[in-house]
């Protein structure tokens, strides 16, 4: 749990406190908390960012998740040696510097201390990023070292860096390709051990199918690794996958994400969730957008709206443009004020059948406009009505192939007639514009 305060011109200050309890094969059970403080700054001004984080493992028996995951395990030869103690306590700082279009300039520091060890770690990093004609790079130099009394002790290292990143869409306005980048990344430290890596990364079907190629190698015996890896981004989940090889180990992992929704009318997938959600239903709307995210409506009339703003006004609608053939919404959006925790139902009634631009006549001239047309239907559960506009131009949606229309515009004898049409179905529509045209005479 934590809390933080605005300091205005000085910035903001943050507190929390992290509880841990871990169970071990041999039944011993260790329980810890570490706590945390954290002050940051911006001068918007002058583009500078100063964020200064003080951390301290405060007892002995506080293990993080990782703590936990390589408790007792050997490391392996060159593998630092401190990467396999707990941390007591931490400082770490960090300043950069924006340049305007010149780049920007970083400067970061860190201090480690660590439990039942009397070894001290320290990393410092300075570095620039830049971009050239759509070209980002970036270069850095590193120093980390450790204090002990152990005469073993680790190296200093001095270690150098450059990376580069490209984006094909300097080449290419091809869609399959505009969205690849290609990135090379190279190292070297003061013992004369350089690392290189080379990346093919980019994304396709509206950027919901990310890929990622790389091939890695150095020199005094390093090992080399090939990794490719897939995530796919749908409406109801993340689906990811990865394959790594090296000469002396290869891995494969797959992975699932997302959240679901139990209700009345059944369950109800989700990429994520959050702390309120707003579950929309809209019947035979299936694969209409909501406005917000990248929910979809599923095939049993239903999506999650996730994240909404709790004790406030959500509005939540659906994108017309991707309804069904033949679909159409009486009302498109509407305001929920969910609680917090809450699950709030916002519920869309759809009008399902043919739309039609109708021209109607009366004793050989128009109706009125303004007229009210009714769709004659004895089985509907609300009435499907409209309003006659100039020249007696009336649309109407959610017509079936066959059907009687009563126009009304007055309250007298002589103030209404009925149309009736047929085969509706047979007239001719195209996917750009599904509404049908007919003439009409009403009597």
């Amino acid at each position: 749990m934590g809390t933080g305060i605005s300091l205005g011109n000085f910035g903001a200050l943050s507190v929390d406190i992290t509880h841990a309890a871990a169970s071990f094969v041999s039944g011993d059970r260790k329980e810890g908390q570490s706590f945390r403080i954290k002050y940051s700054k911006s001068l918007t001004s002058t583009g500078t960012n100063v964020d200064l984080t003080a951390l301290r493992y405060s007892t002995r028996h506080f293990f993080s998740f990782s703590d936990f995951n390589t408790h007792n395990y050997q490391l392996n030869d060159g593998v630092a040696p401190w990467l396999g103690l707990r941390q007591r306590s931490s400082f770490r700082t960090a300043l950069s510097q924006s340049l305007g279009k010149y780049g920007s300039i970083y400067l970061s520091g860190s201090r480690t201390d660590y439990w039942d060890s009397n070894t001290e770690t320290t990393q410092l990093s300075t570095g620039y990023n830049g971009n050239f004609k759509g070209v980002n790079y970036n270069v850095s130099y590193a120093i980390d070292y450790r204090k002990s009394d152990s005469r073993n002790d680790w190296p200093k290292n001095h270690q150098i860096s450059f990376n580069v990143n490209v984006p094909f869409s300097l080449f290419t306005n091809e869609e399959h390709l505009r969205n690849m980048s290609s990135n090379y990344y190279i190292s070297k430290n003061n013992r004369g051990n350089y690392s290189q890596q080379i990346g093919l990364h980019g994304s396709l079907l509206d950027r919901d199918l990310s890929y990622s190629v790389s091939q890695s190698m150095g020199n005094n015996n390093q090992e080399s690794n090939s990794a490719i890896s897939l995530n796919y981004n749908t409406s109801k989940g993340s689906f990811s996958g990865g394959y790594n090889y090296s000469s002396s180990s290869s891995s494969v992992n797959a992975g699932v994400n997302g959240g679901m929704v139990i209700h009345s009318g059944g369950v109800t997938l989700a990429r994520t969730l959050g702390n309120s959600v707003v579950l929309v239903e809209a019947p035979d709307a299936d694969g209409t957008s909501l406005n917000q995210g990248n929910a979809k409506i599923d095939m049993f009339g239903y999506a999650v709206a996730p994240n909404v703003n709790e004790y406030a006004k959500n509005t939540i609608g659906l994108n017309v443009n991707t309804l069904p053939d033949d679909v159409t919404l009486p009302k498109t959006s509407q305001n929920v004020y969910p609680t917090k925790g809450a699950v709030v139902k916002a519920k869309f009634p759809t009008r399902v059948g043919m739309q039609a631009l109708i021209s109607l006549t009366y004793q050989g001239g128009t109706i009125p406009f303004g007229a009210i047309a009714k769709l004659v239907d004895d089985e509907a559960t609300e009435e499907n009505t409209s309003i006659v506009g100039d020249n007696g131009q009336l649309y109407m949606s959610g017509l079936p192939d066959s059907g009687t229309l009563l126009i009304q515009w007055g309250n007298g004898h002589n103030a209404s007639c009925g149309a009736h049409y047929t085969h509706l179905k047979d007239i001719a529509v195209t996917e750009d514009n599904p509404i049908r045209k007919i003439n009409l005479t009403c009597q």
